[in-house]
C-alpha cells in the first residue's frame, strides 16, 4: 500500500517538528556557545559647530566698524555644561577690536542649542583683505 500524500505531508511535518524542537529545547541552547557581548558604547557627548561666521549685516562698508557675529551650535547627542569652553575671534589680517569679550566662557548648551556671540571691530587699513576666525578651545 502506497501512503497517500496527506499521510506524507503529516509525516514530513512531524519529523521537522521533531528537528525544531530538538534545536530551540532548553537543553539544546544551554550547550550552545554563549554569544560574545558587544562592545561598550561611548557616552553620548557634547559636539560644537561654528555655523556663521561674518558681519551681522552681511557687509561691511569701507572703514566703519562693524559687528562680527559668531553662532555655535551643540549638534551633539549630549548638553554642554556650563563655562567648560572659551570661544575666542582672532582678527588676523587688518581687523581690530572696539569692543566685545575676547574671549567669553561659552554657556551651557543643551543638544541642538544655539548661541550668537558678538564683536564689534573696525578695518586697520584698507588691506586687499581682512581676515578673522573663530575658535573655541577647553
Amino acid at each position: 500500500m502506497t501512503p497517500t500524500p496527506v499521510r506524507s505531508c503529516g509525516r514530513r511535518l512531524a519529523a521537522l517538528l521533531g528537528i525544531l524542537m530538538a534545536l530551540f529545547s532548553p537543553a539544546a541552547s544551554a550547550q550552545a556557545p554563549a554569544a560574545p557581548m558587544p562592545p561598550a558604547s561611548n557616552p553620548p557627548m557634547p559636539e560644537l559647530r561654528v555655523e556663521y561666521l561674518g558681519a551681522e549685516k552681511g557687509y561691511a562698508v569701507g572703514t566703519k566698524d562693524f559687528t562680527l557675529l559668531c553662532v555655535v551650535r551643540n549638534v551633539g547627542m549630549a548638553p554642554l555644561p556650563d563655562k567648560t569652553l572659551r570661544l575666542r575671534c582672532y582678527t588676523l589680517v587688518g581687523l581690530d577690536y572696539t569692543s566685545g569679550e575676547l574671549t567669553p566662557l561659552v554657556p551651557a548648551l543643551a543638544p541642538n542649542q544655539a548661541l550668537a556671540f558678538r564683536w564689534r571691530l573696525t578695518p586697520s587699513a584698507l588691506p586687499s583683505s581682512t581676515v578673522a576666525r573663530a575658535r573655541y578651545a577647553l
